[in-house]
């Protein structure tokens, strides 16, 4: 699945440079010397990130940076990441029947940038995004949200143990189980598509729950989190 899915990214890639080059556009854009297909994709469609462009347009080149991040290697995930600060941005705008589609799409997008790559993940734990994730799951207001608040947090807590202590500590003046109630309701909604519960594997990482199995790694290595809705 992730040969295929590169495959298909990459040959999307040279598509749309061969189009700007039959069009004759060269030596006036920031990307035209970048010489890694992937990471100059991904500057192109980071000009659709302004904060004049529209909810739609914005989800759109933000799906499309979060695979050819996730498919582009190190140096593609690296600038990725780049625009870690611009989507926890988005994350904490007031919701809004277009905000709303547009954050599950950056949290699709990040799962995509972290993954594999330290640095992402670190920056994006320093500019909260724990918190923010755990507000949604507290919140409960949309399942789309926590599911994939879910999905990330385990991931984050299962690769950095600066993550793991800040989710067991929980915020200042909370019970250390401030998350499990909320995490029980979301456990009881549909994951049909995914590889698994992430909201009770979550409670098992958390400590919430007695951890019946071994956590499999293939659970989030193989995962490709594009795929997902």
């Amino acid at each position: 699945m992730f040969q295929s899915m590169r495959k298909a990214v990459r040959e999307g890639v040279e598509k749309t440079w061969q189009t700007i080059a039959s069009h004759g556009e060269s030596g006036d854009k920031p990307w035209d010397h970048e010489n890694n297909l992937y990471k100059r994709d991904i500057m192109m469609h980071s000009v659709h990130l302004a904060e004049y462009a529209d909810a739609e347009t914005k989800a759109e080149a933000l799906r499309k940076i979060g695979h050819l991040a996730y498919t582009g290697g190190p140096e593609a995930a690296k600038y990725a990441g780049s625009f870690t600060e611009t989507l926890v941005n988005i994350l904490t705008k007031p919701d809004n029947a277009q905000q709303i589609p547009l954050k599950v799409q950056v949290l699709r997008s990040l799962s995509e940038i972290i993954r594999g790559h330290r640095d992402n993940l670190e920056k994006a734990r320093l500019l909260g995004l724990l918190d923010i994730l755990t507000n949604f799951i507290r919140e409960g207001e949309n399942p789309r949200l926590g599911r994939w608040s879910c999905y990330i947090l385990v991931f984050m807590c299962t690769t950095s143990m600066m993550c793991l202590k800040h989710m067991i500590k929980g915020p200042a003046g909370e019970e250390e189980d401030f998350m499990d109630d909320a995490l029980k309701v979301l456990e009881k909604h549909s994951w049909n598509g995914w590889p698994k519960n992430y909201a009770s594997l979550l409670m098992e990482v958390l400590g919430f729950r007695e951890r019946q199995d071994r956590i499999d790694p293939r659970l989030l290595a193989g995962f490709n989190p594009g795929l997902m809705g």
